[in-house]
Formats: C-alpha cells, sequence, structure tokens
C-alpha cells in the first residue's frame, strides 16, 4: 500500500508539473457540469492492455496508420461512441509500475455523454458518469476514485493545452517555441508513427529546467496517441494507447 500510494504521488505530481509548464499563464479545465455517477473498485491487476513494458521508440511506421482526414488546428471533441485503452507505465527511482486505462463514451440521452472508465494503476478501479454535455465534462467530480484522477489528469492535461497555444505545422522538422527566459518551452515535430491504428505527429517539448514531455498526437483524435512526462529518466509516466474506436 505504502508503495502503490508513493507510485501514485509521483503519477500525479509529474503530471501537475508537465500541465504547469504547458498552461504557463492559463489552466486548462473543463467546466463544471450537473453529474449522475456510479463506481466500483475492481479486483486490483484485472485486465491489461500492452505488454507493460516501456515503449522505447515509439509506435509504428505511419503507413500502418489512417490519418483521419486533413489535419488542422488540435480541436476534435470527445463525442459518443469513442474509445480509448491505455498502457500506462509510471516509473518512480528506477521501479516500473505497469497499468492500463480504459474510456468508453456513449449517448446518455438529450445531448448527455455517458463516460465508463477502468483500469489498473497498483489498484484496480472502474465506475461512470454522466456529463450534461460533452463539451463540460467535469472529470475530478465524475472519477470519484484518487488513483483513477491520479492516472487520468496527465493525459487529460497534457499536450492539449501546450499545443494550442502558438500555430505551427504538424510536418517533421517543424519548431516553436513560447516564453522567454526561465519560462521558455522549445517544442520540436521529429516524425510520423501510429498507435492504434492512427498516424500522428511524434514530437518533443523541454521546459529551461530540463524537464520533458514526448507525444504523439492527431488533431482528429482529441486525447494523445502517446505521451510520456519526464522529469529524468528513472522518474516518468508513459500512455501509449493500444485500442482506439469511433472514428
Amino acid at each position: 500500500m505504502r508503495r502503490c500510494r508513493s507510485v501514485l504521488a509521483s503519477t500525479l505530481v509529474l503530471a501537475l508539473a508537465a500541465a504547469a509548464l504547458a498552461a504557463a499563464a492559463a489552466a486548462f479545465a473543463l467546466p463544471l457540469a450537473g453529474c449522475a455517477r456510479a463506481g466500483r473498485p475492481t479486483a486490483a491487476g484485472a485486465g491489461s492492455a500492452g505488454s507493460g513494458q516501456p515503449a522505447g521508440e515509439p509506435g509504428q511506421d505511419p503507413a500502418f496508420g489512417r490519418e483521419l482526414g486533413p489535419w488542422g488546428d488540435w480541436d476534435a471533441s470527445l463525442a459518443p461512441g469513442q474509445h480509448y485503452r491505455y498502457s500506462l507505465n509510471t516509473v518512480t527511482d528506477g521501479r516500473l509500475t505497469t497499468g492500463w486505462y480504459q474510456l468508453d463514451l456513449s449517448d446518455a440521452g438529450n445531448g448527455r455523454l455517458r463516460v465508463d472508465y477502468a483500469g489498473s494503476v497498483g489498484d484496480g478501479f472502474s465506475g461512470s458518469f454522466v456529463a450534461e454535455t460533452p463539451s463540460t465534462i467535469d472529470w475530478a467530480d465524475g472519477i470519484t476514485y484518487t488513483v483513477a484522477r491520479a492516472a487520468l489528469v496527465g493525459l487529460l492535461v497534457t499536450p492539449r493545452r501546450a499545443l494550442g497555444l502558438a500555430s505551427h505545422s504538424w510536418e517533421p522538422g517543424a519548431s516553436w517555441s513560447l516564453g522567454e527566459g526561465a519560462n521558455r518551452i522549445s517544442f520540436a515535430i521529429t516524425a510520423k508513427r501510429s498507435f492504434a491504428g492512427i498516424t500522428g505527429a511524434l514530437g518533443v517539448w523541454k521546459d529551461a529546467a530540463g524537464q520533458s514531455c514526448e507525444f504523439c498526437v492527431n488533431p482528429n483524435v482529441p486525447l494523445a496517441l502517446y505521451l510520456k512526462l519526464l522529469t529524468d529518466e528513472r522518474n516518468y509516466v508513459e500512455y501509449t494507447l493500444v485500442e482506439c474506436g469511433g472514428f
């Protein structure tokens, strides 16, 4: 239990640190909505996603993936019928803990969105809640388990806010920066890769303190295909999309 709490705390700290760097002067938050919720813990380790090993070189050759139409601004929205499943690696002081996370979105009637979530990060969990609209999902209120919120926060907050702060190209070789001095964050698109059959732009951003985030996103998919939030190589959180539907 003590180790589990340490891992969860590290996950949350790393994710929030990366989010704060990315958001800089503005917080990324989804507005409050009335939610009906229900949840239950599951057996620890129930289900699995991926191999549970660090991803190394992210993704496959982009020829194996779909681009899902033209690539413009990253403004895709969560919507009924979407399905996401991630393998999750948390490394704390060089110790690896593996897990998985799944989100399923469905129509709850009258414009509302039902969110079903499940996963395992040290302990298993599952639950569901209903948001009044897809654009007003209150994840903090809807997801009742601390472990589930901590595991999801990095994926929801980063890198969407950072990549939306400036116009840029998704083509390999593109680079740009935001801020000055100690607040400077540099970005680069390095390649195209595919995850779960979808092609994305693979890149990295770094801050002046040396923290970094590796990412792969498709602007037609609202969540990242791949995300690795690093303090250093002995402390990081890594999400890898292994299943995706509804596109």
